[in-house]
């Protein structure tokens, strides 16, 4: 048969004509633009079919090819035979081992040096897979197996108000079940590279290596070294910067470091003044009312006033016990 098909449009005026008027197959060929032997196989095909002249009108294309033009079946060799005996196993270490075809395709040509490349390799698995109505497998490099005990850890993490569990449980997950990196890393919005570190980690050291606390502790004595500070501070602003030698009518992050380290022997960053207002609920800004006085008496007068208030507070308790 001819290595290109005859269009059916052509093939029904070949036979039509040859129906009527009888042509030789050379005369036919030269009409059509065809050679006289691709003319005399599909007559032969027509004679050799049960069709009449009115069903070759009528039929449709794809039916007229099937009647005239019989596929023919596909010979295998050894070669792809051998192959097609691989496919199932290769199909279950890409669905559920997690494998990738081209580390499959490595194995295959270790065994069989002079099997087919990884182009012809993947074109017939697919012409397998689709023979045997199997789903395409999720293939990723970076796929994991699972066991139900750390299925059941991860899966109380993704539960989890904790966010560092949750974002390794959603990961290891998500590579178990063979999603891509690609989507992994959008999900989570994390770089690839820290999706694989987890994932190494958990290879070598398990869950336990992924279990980070939620917050790191601090010890009772850091703790009360704060609490000072920002007392210290809370002090510092509440007074004008000019008792503190500063040419300033309000005060800034530099000018409260300075100030502190000057009042106590020790230093403070900016950055730790800015955490410790902002965890106090103080925030620069520009504002008509300010904390500081302009008063240059300012310290006199709130030592006067403090032990007033002492005494009023004093009295107060002795009128109580009476």
């Amino acid at each position: 048969m001819a290595t290109r098909p005859v269009p059916p449009g052509k093939l029904r005026d070949l036979i039509t004509i040859h129906y009527f008027f009888q042509p030789s197959l050379r005369q036919l060929g030269g009409l059509l633009h065809l050679a006289s032997s691709t003319v005399g196989e599909y007559l032969r095909a027509f004679n050799r079919s049960s069709l009449s002249l009115a069903d070759v009108q009528t039929l449709g294309d794809a039916v007229l090819r099937e009647r005239l033009v019989p596929p023919r079946p596909k010979r295998q060799n050894r070669r792809q035979n051998e192959l097609t005996n691989l496919f199932l196993a290769i199909h279950h270490n890409l669905s559920q081992n997690g494998k990738c075809l081209l580390r499959e395709w490595e194995a295959y040509r270790k065994r069989q040096p002079r099997g087919y490349g990884y182009s012809q390799f993947t074109n017939l698995y697919a012409q397998w897979r689709s023979a045997n109505r199997l789903p395409r497998p999720r293939v990723t490099r970076w796929a994991l197996s699972l066991s139900s005990e750390d299925l059941k850890v991860f899966q109380a993490w993704r539960s989890s108000s904790n966010k560092r569990r949750w974002e390794r449980a959603v990961a290891l997950l998500g590579l178990g079940e063979g999603r891509t990196m690609k989507s992994i890393c959008g999900k989570l919005e994390r770089a690839p590279k820290t999706i694989k570190n987890w994932r190494l980690a958990f290879l070598e050291k398990g869950v336990g290596s992924l279990a980070i606390p939620s917050k790191k502790a601090v010890n009772k004595e850091r703790l009360a070294l704060i609490a000072s500070k920002k007392e210290r501070l809370v002090k510092i602003i509440h007074e004008p910067p000019s008792l503190h030698g500063i040419s300033r009518t309000t005060w800034t992050l530099e000018t409260l470091s300075s100030a502190y380290r000057s009042v106590y022997g020790e230093s403070i960053s900016r950055t730790s003044v800015s955490q410790y207002f902002n965890e106090l609920g103080y925030k620069f800004k520009r504002a008509r009312k300010v904390l500081t006085s302009p008063d240059p008496e300012y310290r006199t007068k709130l030592k006067e006033i403090t032990a007033i208030l002492s005494r009023l507070h004093k009295a107060g308790k002795v009128l109580l016990h009476r």
